[in-house]
């Protein structure tokens, strides 16, 4: 009966001195994108990716206009709705988009 109560106190105390010095998290906005990595990534441009953890990053900040279906490797729409093949297979149509951004500026 002491050991099973030393023990018990021991892994409360073990308990309480690990987690005193966790920080706290700071609450955030709903507009905030927070993103669990085990290292930065390298870039943030989707041209650019090269590694695992700037992908997982990406493919929460843009939207591409095709998508893989879980688990498999078809195709799905994303912003494009549709698409057509040409017949030798070299030239890819796309429909009509599901949305539309904003130009921030006028091209010329």
């Amino acid at each position: 009966m002491r050991r099973k109560r030393f023990w018990s106190g021991l892994a409360l105390a073990l308990l309480v001195v690990l987690t005193a010095g966790a920080p706290a998290v700071p609450a955030q906005s709903a507009s905030t994108l927070v993103v669990g990595l085990v290292a930065e990534p390298v870039a943030l441009d989707p041209a650019q990716v090269t590694d695992l953890n700037s992908n997982r990053v990406g493919r929460r900040v843009v939207e591409t206009l095709v998508a893989f279906a879980d688990e498999s490797t078809q195709i799905v729409p994303g912003l494009a709705e549709s698409w057509t093949i040409s017949k030798d297979g070299l030239t890819y149509t796309r429909g009509s988009p599901s949305t539309t951004a904003p130009r921030s500026t006028p091209r010329r």
